[in-house]
């Protein structure tokens, strides 16, 4: 659940394709982190995944799977991106 929870050096997360779940608090307090990556279909993001962390979230636009319901904050300051 929280796989990368406090981790200061990470800055940048792909997420491949075929990712279906990011735990609850993954990353949260990952301070450097700046850029996630998104791949595929939307994964399920638990609650706090993205706590304290202010990052640019790149997601498939065209991808149906990513709703408003999915691109929300999580704990943290996401801008979620389409590309």
């Amino acid at each position: 659940e929280r796989g990368f929870n406090g981790c200061p050096a990470l800055e940048a997360m792909p997420i491949p394709a075929g990712v279906a779940r990011i735990g609850e608090y993954c990353f949260s307090r990952c301070a450097g982190l700046q850029e996630l990556v998104f791949t595929g279909d939307a994964p399920a993001i638990g609650t706090g995944a993205f706590k304290e962390v202010a990052a640019n979230a790149y997601y498939p636009g065209g991808n149906p799977t990513w709703t408003a319901q999915v691109r929300q904050n999580y704990g943290g300051s996401i801008r979620w991106i389409a590309q």
